[in-house]
């Protein structure tokens, strides 16, 4: 049913032809079906995806757990520009919940068009601080909502 092709093994022509015919349970199901899979990877994994009209996607719970990912997430967007309209790419943007920047909780930069967004697991008060080579910015306090 296999040959050996230069070290890579693959399938004969008539491996199919060979194969047992759909329909019915097969062995390799009743076998999955009698294992017990609590606490197992596969079972883990089940709790985090969901089928729904055969597309997959991520539950509810495992986009709580992601990193500031869920529905815990605030958000601030607004764009960047050089004080005479001209949209800043490349901006680099730190964002924290205290002035003196040791909680950082998220960074981003901005597009061509000077746009950003940041995250927080927090709502409320946050300050940003822009960098950018030749510009010199103030520290910004924004509320994330």
């Amino acid at each position: 049913m296999t040959e050996d092709d230069l070290g890579t093994r693959r399938l004969t022509a008539n491996a199919l032809e060979q194969a047992p015919a759909g329909g019915g349970t097969s062995d390799l199901d009743e076998l999955i079906a009698s294992h017990d899979t609590e606490d197992t990877l596969g079972n883990v994994l089940n709790d985090l995806v969901e089928e729904i009209g055969g597309l997959y996607r991520l539950t509810t719970a495992a986009l709580a757990m992601a990193p500031g990912g869920g529905a815990t997430t605030y958000s601030y967007s607004n764009t960047i520009d050089d004080g005479s309209g001209n949209m800043l790419d490349g901006v680099f943007i730190q964002c924290a919940t205290d002035t003196g920047f040791t909680n950082i909780v998220n960074t981003a930069t901005t597009n061509a068009l000077g746009a950003f967004t940041v995250y927080s697991d927090v709502a409320g008060t946050h300050y940003l601080r822009l960098q950018l080579a030749g510009y010199t910015f103030a520290i910004q306090t924004v509320t994330l909502a």
